[in-house]
């Protein structure tokens, strides 16, 4: 049991580190898939042309932009990793998440934590931060949501330089996000 609290505590930083707007419906900008666990009822958008191999066994889900930019070091991405919730809510579950991202990155990055409800009334808490890893200036953003019985836990990972490139993706990733079984 504990080993599943520490393991989802520093799942969204351990991910970040081994990973070398408008709205969905909008006309302009990348196609986009549908991502579908049907366990739990998740489903959230993605643009299509991104590599969704699997690359860590921790994670349910994961989506990499494919950039044929050989000087470009990182490719942009989300990761979705779920977890059984423990009877714990939302507020629980970003606490516990912000004081192990706070105890593991130190006074050296500045944390953020926020909430939101997307277009389809899911419930998201935010823990954000930037940081610099193998000279690279990165940021990062967890979105901690739950359905009662699961944790999930979304990370949007791409550089600092193209925060405002991306903005438009990640703000339509997290809008399309929908809980419950089909």
């Amino acid at each position: 049991m504990m080993k599943v609290k520490k393991l989802l505590s520093i799942s969204a930083i351990a991910i970040l580190l081994s990973c070398a707007g408008k709205a969905q419906e909008s006309n302009e900008g990348p196609e986009w898939k549908t991502y579908n666990n049907e366990q739990t009822g998740l489903t959230l958008s993605y643009p299509a042309d991104w590599d969704t191999t699997d690359k860590d066994p921790r994670v349910a889900f994961i989506a990499a932009e494919y950039n044929e930019d050989t000087l470009d070091r990182y490719n942009e991405n989300l990761n979705l990793t779920i977890f059984d919730a423990e009877g714990k809510d939302l507020n629980a579950i970003i606490e516990q998440n912000y004081n192990a991202a706070k105890a593991y990155l130190g006074d050296s990055v500045e944390l953020n934590k926020s909430t939101l409800v997307n277009r389809n009334g899911v419930q998201l808490g935010c823990i954000r931060f930037n940081m610099t890893s193998k000279g690279m200036e990165l940021s990062n953003a967890s979105y901690f949501f739950t359905d009662g019985t699961n944790i999930f836990c979304l990370t949007l990972g791409g550089e600092q330089s193209k925060d405002e490139q991306y903005g438009k993706i990640w703000d339509s990733i997290i809008q399309s996000i929908k809980l419950g079984k089909a």
